[in-house]
């Protein structure tokens, strides 16, 4: 699964309004009044929106720094390593903690195939990340849980 439908994504927010309060908080946070963002939020602004967090990440294809172990410092690990720490939270979370609910970042965790990264090779991810954005299980188990605030994502 490479994208998440609104019965899911609204799970995220407290009300019915948090993907509009999303999008403004996303706005504000881009102009030079607005916090300092790293590449985890930008992939925490695509999972709370629903997209393919994976478009936001080129794997790298350089030999020489492959041959010399860069793989492992690729953004893409740092960023889901952070979305996964717990002693991370507050930071990662900060520019939308206002209008999570309260099991979002659980819902989150669940729902990233985090654990699959380790398992691929530097060759498996040539033609992107080798893996789809969500895991299905997580996402079909949310897909059962009845609605509560219901965010407004069209």
């Amino acid at each position: 699964m490479n994208t998440l439908p609104k019965t899911i994504t609204q799970q995220f927010f407290k009300t019915p309004d948090g993907y509009e309060q999303c999008k403004a908080i996303w706005k504000h946070n881009l102009g030079p009044q607005g916090q300092k963002l790293t590449v985890t939020h930008h992939m925490l602004y695509a999972i709370l929106r629903g997209k393919d967090w994976r478009k936001g990440f080129t794997p790298m294809t350089n030999k020489n720094k492959l041959a010399n172990g860069n793989f492992e410092a690729w953004a893409f690990f740092d960023a889901v390593w952070m979305l996964e720490a717990k002693h991370w939270e507050k930071e990662t979370y900060a520019p939308f903690k206002e209008i999570l609910a309260d099991d979002a970042i659980e819902k989150i965790r669940a729902l990233l195939p985090l654990n699959r990264r380790y398992s691929h090779k530097p060759e498996t991810y040539t033609n992107g990340i080798p893996f789809e954005a969500y895991d299905d299980t997580a996402a079909q188990a949310l897909s059962m849980v009845p609605e509560t605030a219901g965010a407004t994502n069209g």
